[in-house]
């Protein structure tokens, strides 16, 4: 993930729902998928030497926008677990870069 906890930070206080992220509830993050079907497996690949079956990899790569949807006791926390990458990060966000919080 390339977002960084200050950019995540700033984007929730642009957005107007930074005070609202810190409690439980869900949150968004648009995630950057590869247009075509080859990337979208390296990308999967390079994560963690895994890839999805055929049709999620199609799916993904005709998608357009994607969005990967998470849920915690503390929003901003768990946002900002996402950004730093050291704990529980999902394969999905290994594989493929968050590019923005969508909303809280």
């Amino acid at each position: 993930m390339t977002l960084s906890p200050t950019a995540i930070h700033e984007m929730l206080d642009r957005q107007g729902i930074l005070e609202q992220s810190h409690g439980p509830g869900t949150y968004a993050l648009r995630v950057h998928v590869p247009n075509n079907h080859y990337e979208v497996l390296e990308a999967f690949r390079d994560a963690a030497d895994v890839t999805p079956d055929e049709q999620t990899v199609g799916r993904l790569a005709d998608a357009g926008d994607v969005a990967y949807v998470g849920a915690s006791g503390d929003v901003y926390a768990r946002l900002m677990d996402h950004a730093e990458a050291e704990v529980r990060q999902s394969l999905f966000l290994q594989a493929l870069e968050a590019v923005t919080v969508v909303d809280v």
